[in-house]
């Protein structure tokens, strides 16, 4: 490799679960929604992507096939027999099927999906807890009056591979994932997801106007006062646990895709 390249290097998976012969991975939509304690969730569908060329292992002469080797559906939709999904529900057998769908495949084979899925979940929580420290000290810098945990949020693309034994490995996390809809498919999944987090995050005019009346009551303290009143560390904490608690039965509450 040039020695000035920016590059990732990572293991090659020689044994993919294959569908139709062809490579795929699973775009896994997942919803950080809080940083201490982590709050996590992932949405029940996603996207299955598939290469466009029949597998075969690495050799010199298809090493270079960018369309048997890689399943990104940005270098294989320019493929001449890429095959797009029109179907909302992501059925039959185009190159963008749906993740359910792929769950179902796998179940009908006999394997253990909901084991399956376990496994994806674990992956994804040990993958957020590497940065979870790091996050963390940097929001309670930026603001250490901040109790709700929640100061932003962010749907991150999780990438993931199955091989031969059904092991979920990571391929890679995106942090901005793509919210073009270029099919009926693309849309029904991208909508609902986004529709989904709106709900979790529980965005309102009440919650709105209750935040705007109490900056307003403090600002007027300290007109009266000249001092800014502050809660005692075990006031933070014992805020900070009702206000988890209230999300939690908020959240219980609602239909949305995620889990």
């Amino acid at each position: 490799m040039p020695a000035h390249d920016h590059v990732v290097a990572q293991r090659y998976i020689q044994d993919p679960y294959l569908i139709d012969g062809l490579k795929f991975d699973l775009r896994i939509y997942v919803l950080l929604n809080g940083i201490s304690p982590l709050r996590v969730y992932v949405f029940e569908e996603g996207l299955a992507r598939f290469a466009t060329t029949t597998y075969e292992p690495p050799n010199p002469k298809n090493l270079n096939n960018m369309f048997m080797h890689l399943t990104n559906y940005a270098i294989n939709k320019n493929a001449d027999n890429y095959k797009s999904n029109e179907n909302e529900e992501g059925k039959g057998r185009s190159h963008k099927r749906s993740l359910n769908q792929i769950y179902k495949h796998i179940a009908n084979k006999g394997h253990d999906v909901d084991a399956l899925k376990a496994k994806i979940d674990d992956l994804i929580v040990k993958t957020l807890i590497t940065g979870q420290p790091s996050m963390w000290h940097v929001y309670r810098s930026c603001q250490p009056e901040d109790i709700e945990n929640q100061l932003c949020f962010q749907i991150l693309g999780f990438d993931v591979m199955l091989d031969t034994d059904l092991k979920p490995w990571l391929i890679e996390v995106n942090h901005a994932p793509s919210l073009a809809t270029e099919s009926a498919f693309d849309l029904k999944v991208k909508k609902e997801l986004v529709q989904d987090t709106l709900r979790i995050l529980n965005l309102n005019m009440k919650r709105k106007w209750a935040y705007i009346n109490n900056q307003k009551t403090q600002f007027q303290k300290r007109i009266l006062t000249g001092k800014t009143q502050k809660l005692s560390a075990e006031e933070k904490e014992a805020r900070r646990l009702e206000i988890d608690k209230q999300r939690d039965d908020v959240e219980a509450t609602l239909a949305v895709g995620y889990r």
